[in-house]
């Protein structure tokens, strides 16, 4: 990835410590893990695929298995994260194959013109092959912890 492409990916993590998440809409959050090497905290924005009444959303990792944050969550589900104003501490759970795909479906319904535009850019189509989507692009349910 060049720098360029780089700052522009983690340029929301700003907006989330100046306290103007919110301004991302309820789309993105921020998520905060445990490096799997250092033990060091980090911190990605992701888009929320979907959410729902429980306050559970479902993210996933655009760029599979390779990605970071996924290696990270893999290693440490412990996560939390800032949606909007609102934080939580949570475990991060990878949905199987036949959820995922479910997932996809909802998206692409709901999402059509994002599917189709972020499908291209990922090089897998959420429009037309839900099946490989599933397989390459991992996603994860952030369940809250219980208070």
């Amino acid at each position: 990835m060049s720098r360029f492409n780089r700052f522009m990916m983690r340029a929301p993590i700003g907006l989330y410590r100046l306290g103007l998440g919110g301004l991302l809409g309820k789309r993105f959050l921020l998520l905060e893990h445990t490096g799997r090497k250092t033990g060091l905290p980090r911190q990605t924005v992701l888009e929320i695929v979907e959410i729902g009444e429980s306050m559970s959303p479902i993210v996933v990792s655009g760029y599979g298995e390779r990605s970071d944050w996924y290696r990270n969550v893999m290693a440490h589900p412990e996560v939390t994260f800032t949606l909007g104003r609102k934080r939580a501490i949570a475990s991060a759970i990878r949905l199987d194959h036949t959820e995922a795909t479910a997932v996809f479906d909802q998206y692409r319904t709901e999402h059509a013109k994002a599917a189709k535009v972020i499908g291209k850019r990922i090089g897998v189509s959420l429009v037309d092959d839900l099946e490989t989507a599933a397989e390459k692009l991992p996603l994860f349910r952030l369940v809250p912890e219980q208070r």
